[in-house]
């Protein structure tokens, strides 16, 4: 028995490490198999801190765009009111050109018109004056004449006188 009993302890012994071979393979095959899951898992907890990470700076980011944003917006806002002020004054000084302008034209009118009148008066004045050197002249000679007649008039009265002293005196 010692042999079978030897023989069987072999066999039992050859099985036995078999058996714990293939149990090694499957503890080894089971260890690369967790060892790839915990690579895996810890390739996948540093992904999600990166994109935690990405995540909290990408929220940062966003805060501040809106920050900018809003304040894009609010400088929007009062370079919008601030057109709308120079609208208000461009169409307040196209007003005033307009009414400028307009009173121009008008005075443009008056003076051509007194232009006109003037003209006028200046032909008219020449005329009077024209006139009065004529009236001058005959005033003139009207004079003259009233003189020379005064005289003849006294030449004749006192030929007259002369005359009737004479006929008295005969």
């Amino acid at each position: 028995m010692s042999t079978t009993s030897a023989d069987r302890l072999n066999e039992i012994s050859d099985e036995l490490k078999s058996i714990l071979d293939a149990r090694l393979q499957e503890l080894a095959k089971a260890m690369r198999g967790a060892e790839q899951v915990t690579r895996t898992i810890v390739s996948t907890e540093m992904e999600i801190g990166r994109y935690q990470q990405i995540s909290a700076d990408s929220g940062r980011e966003m805060a501040t765009l809106r920050r900018e944003a809003e304040a894009a917006r609010d400088e929007a806002e009062r370079a919008g009111a601030h057109r709308a002020v120079l609208v208000g004054e461009r169409d307040s000084a196209r007003e005033a050109q307009a009414t400028a302008e307009r009173e121009s034209r008008e005075l443009a009118a008056q003076i051509a018109d007194l232009r006109s009148r003037q003209t006028n008066f200046e032909r008219e004045g020449e005329a009077l004056r024209r006139e009065a050197a004529e009236l001058t002249t005959r005033v003139k000679t009207a004079e003259e004449n009233v003189a020379r007649l005064r005289r003849v008039r006294d030449e004749l009265i006192q030929q007259m006188s002369a005359l009737s002293m004479s006929t008295a005196k005969e």
